[in-house]
């Protein structure tokens, strides 16, 4: 799931943390957690949670740049970006949990063949 931080003078708001937090409250997993950058400087960050220990993760397909620390991947946010998360996160038959308020993981979900739970972010910064 990708999930926008908001920015104010005071700094980030933390809410891709808030939602990862707040997920591990409900027995998700954190697993993985990717940058995304845009030309525009308004980026996010991909979370990638699981309900169970043993999980599918094909970090090559999302790998593009590295990050600063060790590690670290940078997703740039271009054309293919949700079709790499949803191919690098969800096996076939899987599911995607989208809390973005845009339809861009959901189409790439239906696209391989993965079901969609959406849940748009606005409902999550709470």
């Amino acid at each position: 799931m990708l999930v926008e931080d908001g920015r104010s003078c005071e700094g980030l708001a933390g809410r891709p943390w808030r939602v990862a937090f707040a997920l591990q409250d409900e027995g998700w997993l954190l697993r993985n957690a990717l940058v995304v950058e845009s030309a525009s400087g308004i980026g996010g960050t991909v979370l990638f949670c699981v309900k169970q220990a043993r999980y599918f993760f094909d970090m090559e397909t999302v790998r593009v740049l590295p990050g600063s620390a060790r590690g670290d991947v940078v997703l740039p946010d271009e054309p293919g970006l949700a079709d790499r998360v949803v191919l690098a996160a969800c096996p076939d038959g899987g599911i995607v949990l989208d809390l973005t308020d845009t339809t861009e993981f959901e189409i790439a979900g239906h696209r391989w063949g993965r079901k969609v739970i959406r849940i748009p972010s606005a409902l999550t910064a709470a």
